[in-house]
């Protein structure tokens, strides 16, 4: 199967200069990596209850935490 994927081309660059020094083609690289991604059994992160702040402050929670950290992820497929 054909895809087209946009990548940062800084990013890319980077890519490149790996996988010359590994003399390893994008293919391989890309099809290694999902791989890695489609086995990986981790459950995802969670970070533990740590609520700080003053009580007239809106304190700081896990669920706000997570929730900011997943407004600034990329999209996720699934």
């Amino acid at each position: 199967m054909r895809t087209t994927v946009d990548i940062p081309d800084a990013l890319f660059n980077r890519v490149k200069r790996k996988l010359y020094s590994r003399k390893v083609t994008f293919r391989a690289a890309v099809i290694t990596a999902l791989e890695r991604f489609i086995d990986d059994e981790r459950p995802p992160f969670v970070l533990r209850e740590a609520a700080v702040g003053d009580a007239g402050a809106k304190p700081v929670t896990t669920e706000r935490i997570n929730a900011a950290i997943d407004d600034l992820a990329e999209p996720r497929f699934g």
